[in-house]
């Protein structure tokens, strides 16, 4: 009976981290409005579906026009997690692929060792309204910190 209970409880489990492996369900606080604190920068997420979220960040012009300045993307494929930035006038005009790392219901962690920097992007949530991002290279040398407010 006790190797029953356990077998059941591993089959549990493991198809639970799986699944939470597979989509993006764990990210789905990101959805929103968020402004970065001080600035005239936004962040906007929607979700297409449990696997693909899409972000877009810009400026506020001084006529209140948006200005892009970043296309993102979160993927959930074959198991794995990406975050992956189109950065305007950078990398070639090319998307650069983040893995992520770490996650869980509060948090993700994206790495990138060939990457100039940054090499890792981390998200964190404060609150329900409040959220922490930052980038930084993987040794840690070099490290910026933006701090956020759901508007929307």
């Amino acid at each position: 009976m006790t190797r029953i209970f356990l077998a059941l409880l591993l089959a549990t489990v493991s198809s639970f981290s799986f699944a939470q492996t597979n989509t993006l369900i764990n990210y789905k606080w990101l959805e929103g409005v968020w402004q970065q604190k001080g600035t005239d920068r936004f962040e906007k997420w929607t979700f297409a579906s449990d696997t693909i979220a899409n972000g877009l960040a810009y400026i506020l012009s001084d006529d209140g026009e948006a200005v892009p300045d970043e296309i993102l993307q979160l993927k959930a494929t074959g198991g794995k997690v990406y975050y992956m930035p189109l950065v305007k006038n950078q990398n070639g005009g090319r998307v650069v692929q983040f893995l992520v790392v770490k996650s869980n219901e509060q948090m993700f962690f994206a790495e990138n060792p060939q990457h100039d920097f940054p090499q890792r992007i981390v998200y964190k949530r404060k609150s329900a309204t409040e959220m922490m991002a930052y980038i930084e290279t993987l040794q840690k040398k070099k490290r910026s910190v933006f701090y956020f407010t759901k508007v929307q």
